[in-house]
Parts: structure tokens; sequence; C-alpha cells
């Protein structure tokens, strides 16, 4: 993934997330998303071989859920 590709994606996110108001996961759902990502072998030095995101921050994103693409590990929290 190049650098271009990357802030794309950093872009789209961040657009999403401001528009559904900023939204972030409670402590529990950080947690265990951060541990998954700790554990998948996806993760290299922190960041995402698919989507290159730093796992530390996006694991906080109420609208963000994994860019695995089959069978991503967590989903995006359902907006009430």
């Amino acid at each position: 993934m190049n650098l271009i590709d990357k802030l794309k994606g950093f872009a789209e996110s961040a657009h999403t997330w401001i528009l559904a108001g900023m939204p972030v996961v409670d402590q529990a759902t950080y947690d265990r998303r951060f541990y998954i990502c700790q554990t998948c072998p996806d993760l290299i030095d922190g960041a995402c071989r698919h989507c290159g995101c730093n796992m530390r921050v996006k694991c906080w994103l109420a609208t963000e859920g994994c860019a695995r693409p089959t069978n991503p590990y967590w989903d995006a929290e359902e907006k009430e």
C-alpha cells in the first residue's frame, strides 16, 4: 500500500467519522478490537496491511471496522 492510498483511506474514514458525530467505542470494545489486531498476522509495526491505518487509533472509531477483505474480525458499531 503506497502513501497516496493510505491518505485516501484516511480521508474517507475521517469524513465518515466526522459526519457521524465523531463517535468512539467504549473501553471494553476498544480493548477487544485492539487485542484482535495485536494477534493478527496482518498487523505490521502497528499498522494494518490492508488499510494502512494505525490500529491504536482506528480501534477507537465506532464508524470503522476491520479492513480484512474476507471475514473481517470486527465490524463498525451500529448507530443508534
